[in-house]
């Protein structure tokens, strides 16, 4: 996921957040950080981007979306184990976001709990039934857990969302498809075009 995408779920972040807890925050100094914190992406150094970051985690606890966009930041570094962490405070206050559910889905994928993403997708699938995102990705955990023939169904209906799941080359732009989902992705396609075949 683009860094800076999380921008994009400041309204859902935020529209309903505990107005009494975030006035306690120096909102100021937040804003501040975040906005070095996307100086330092622009320029490339996403090491110097999530030092701000943190800082604004600090500054206000209960700012869920500093804790999203320091999530988004440490996934990719890497830092996987503390990314799920950031996830698991937003999806604490947010527990409804897709887009949090979403990525620490991805997170526990890539850590090998290959169960607990599952269920953080299928939470995901059911926030959004038309989501073909979500359906993929519940999908990639299906199959990972060997449940093959609802891991097909689930993509069958993402393919139908979204004509963009059966063309590989489309997904590899989302930096959250990481090696072992994109390969179990590719699986599915395999399987959904042979089947497709035989119609």
């Amino acid at each position: 996921m683009h860094f800076l995408s999380g921008i994009l779920t400041l309204a859902t972040l935020t529209a309903s957040a505990d107005v009494r807890k975030l006035a306690a925050c120096d909102m100021n100094q937040v804003l501040h950080h975040r906005e070095l914190a996307t100086s330092h992406y622009k320029a490339g150094n996403l090491t110097l981007a999530t030092k701000e970051l943190q800082k604004t985690v600090v500054l206000c606890q209960e700012d869920a979306f500093s804790h999203f966009m320091l999530a988004n930041a440490l996934y990719r570094e890497n830092r996987l184990l503390e990314a799920k962490v950031s996830y698991q405070t937003v999806a604490k206050h947010r527990p409804g976001d897709l887009e949090t559910r979403m990525s620490l889905g991805f997170t526990l994928f890539e850590l090998g709990e290959t169960t607990a993403a599952t269920e953080e997708w299928l939470f995901a699938m059911r926030l959004d039934t038309t989501s073909a995102f979500a359906r993929a990705a519940l999908a990639v955990g299906l199959m990972a857990t060997g449940d093959i023939d609802n891991a097909l169904m689930q993509y069958e209906q993402a393919v139908t969302l979204d004509k963009r799941y059966a063309d590989r080359k489309a997904l590899s732009i989302d930096i959250r498809w990481k090696a072992p989902a994109i390969k179990i992705l590719n699986q599915l396609s395999e399987l959904y075009q042979k089947q497709e075949e035989k119609l």
